[in-house]
C-alpha cells in the first residue's frame, strides 16, 4: 500500500479491515473453533475490487508486452513478427511474473490459463 502511495490514514483503515480475520468450518452440523485467516483477499465485499487494484498496483509490466488487468483476471498480449520471438518475449515476462506471484503468494488457476496465437494469413 505504501508502494501505491496511499495516505497513511487509508493504510491504517485497510490494515484494520484485513487483520485479525477468522473463519469457522461447519461439517455435519458440527462447528469448528475459530481459525485465523493468514493469507487471503476478502471476496464479495464492496471493497474487494478496490483492494484487488491496490494489491496489484505493482503488477509486473514489460515494454515488449501489453498487460491487461480486469477484476482478478489478467491478459498478456504480445505483438511480434515471428511466433518464436513472441514465445521468447512472453516466456521472459512469465519468469518476471512468477517472481511477483511468489512474493505476494498468489496462485494461478492453471485450468483457466491459455495461450493463443493469432497470425495473419
Amino acid at each position: 500500500m505504501i508502494l501505491c502511495k496511499l495516505p497513511t490514514y487509508l493504510i491504517k483503515i485497510i490494515h484494520s479491515y484485513l487483520n485479525n480475520r477468522t473463519f469457522n468450518l461447519k461439517l455435519n452440523n458440527v462447528l469448528s473453533s475459530q481459525c485465523p485467516i493468514l493469507v487471503s483477499m476478502p471476496l464479495g465485499s464492496i471493497l474487494s475490487p478496490a483492494l484487488y487494484n491496490i494489491h496489484t498496483c505493482d503488477f509486473p509490466t514489460d515494454e515488449n508486452l501489453t498487460v491487461c488487468l480486469f477484476a482478478d483476471a489478467a491478459a498478456i498480449l504480445c505483438n511480434s513478427s515471428t511466433v518464436n520471438e513472441a514465445v521468447n518475449l512472453t516466456q521472459t515476462y512469465i519468469l518476471k511474473l512468477q517472481m511477483w506471484l511468489t512474493k505476494w503468494r498468489v496462485a494461478i488457476s492453471t485450468e483457466k490459463t491459455n495461450a493463443i496465437v493469432f497470425r495473419k494469413r
